[in-house]
């Protein structure tokens, strides 16, 4: 029987990983579908300041969905790149769909805003587990450079684009 917690080594991968995700969501929260956000109807999101102080959970929220998959990634064997990308993608499509459906169910939710939702962490799980599974036995500095950089790219891009709607 496979243990449920994964390896210590896995610590390095996590972290790029989470990392890797962060930068996704601000890209496309921030930057890329900012504008879904500003035309939600108030009654159903928080103001822009009240969500600014919660986004530490929303962040530990990722780090949550992060450390998940990599235990489905380590308990299901997964050993190329392209598997923890299909991996990933399943996870988030799944998990994403399942809170989209239950959001859309009780709430006010706009289409629009919950068609971001699906995109947006199924986007993020897919980078996540493709990041996961090729840093699986060995994190290298290859690797982790491109991570650093696709995430500086990630802040810079978002930034950018906020600052193109002012």
């Amino acid at each position: 029987m496979t243990s449920m917690k994964p390896p210590t080594k896995h610590v390095k991968s996590v972290f790029l990983a989470w990392i890797a995700v962060i930068a996704i969501d601000f890209l496309l929260n921030a930057g890329i579908f900012a504008s879904v956000f500003v035309s939600v109807d108030d009654s159903f999101l928080l103001s822009p300041e009240q969500a600014f102080v919660r986004i530490p959970a929303g962040y530990a929220s990722l780090l949550i969905s992060t450390l998940v998959l990599t235990m489905l990634i380590h308990r299901g064997g997964e050993e190329r790149p392209v598997d923890g990308l299909r991996t990933g993608l399943l996870f988030g499509a799944a998990t994403s769909l399942g809170l989209v459906l239950a959001l859309w169910s009780i709430s006010t939710a706009d289409s629009a805003f919950l068609a971001v939702w699906f995109i947006d962490f199924t986007l993020e799980m897919t980078a996540a587990g493709t990041i996961i599974v090729a840093t699986r036995h060995r994190v290298s500095r290859r690797i982790a450079s491109l991570v650093s950089v696709g995430a500086v790219l990630c802040f810079i891009l978002g930034i950018v684009l906020q600052n193109l709607r002012v």
